[in-house]
Order: structure tokens, then C-alpha cells, then sequence
């Protein structure tokens, strides 16, 4: 769920986003890739894949501290999202740790629609 300043699309908020993916890490680096659904005000969805590297350590409460660069495609919605299609470079700094861990990501891209 976002805090404040939420994601619009076409003038439609995102309320809620889902992520879901997997790496290989390797000494502490390696390939990262997932899929990811945004929920939005007006009950649409929207579906997006990605990947990119990522690279984390472990720190001292056992979470895993790092950075994803990568990219993200739109690749299809419900409703009046169903032919959106784009692409988004991301930056995210995150830690894994279920009390102080974080998602902090840093995105540009652009969308269209095919006919």
C-alpha cells in the first residue's frame, strides 16, 4: 500500500502494488526477474514483468541490504488497461528486515496503448 503520493495512471491512482520474483545471487550479486500487478482506484489491474541485477548483503538482524537496476514492461491490464503496453528503469534500494526493512524505489518510463 502507498503512504502518500501515489503512482497515477491515465488520471487513475494506484493503490496497491504485488511483487513477486527471484534472484541468483552469487557472492552477494547477480540476476533478479518477477512479475508484478498494480491495483488501481477503480478496481483495474495492471501487469508488469521485470528484471534486472541486483545486489545485497546480509546485515546484523539477518535481512538482506541492497540495489535492484533494472527495467520494467507493461505488458497488459483488465478493463481500460488491457492493451497498455511500456517500459519503466528502476532503481530501488531495499532491506529485507520485517521491523525496519524498506522499498525505495527511483522510476522513470513512459506507457502508450496499442490499438
Amino acid at each position: 500500500m502507498y503512504t502518500s503520493d501515489n503512482p497515477m495512471v491515465m488520471g487513475t491512482k494506484v493503490v496497491e502494488t504485488w511483487s513477486r520474483g527471484s534472484s541468483d545471487y552469487v557472492n552477494g550479486i547477480g540476476p533478479a526477474q518477477g512479475y508484478e500487478t498494480w491495483a488501481l482506484e477503480d478496481g483495474s489491474k495492471i501487469f508488469l514483468e521485470w528484471r534486472g541485477t541486483s545486489y545485497s548483503e546480509a546485515t546484523s538482524t539477518g535481512s538482506r541490504r541492497g540495489t535492484f537496476h533494472g527495467t520494467v514492461r507493461f505488458v497488459g491490464g483488465t478493463g481500460k488497461f488491457a492493451t497498455i503496453r511500456g517500459v519503466i528503469t528502476s532503481d530501488t534500494e531495499f532491506d529485507t528486515d520485517p521491523k525496519t526493512g524498506y522499498n525505495r524505489p527511483a522510476s522513470r518510463g513512459e506507457y502508450w496503448f496499442e490499438k
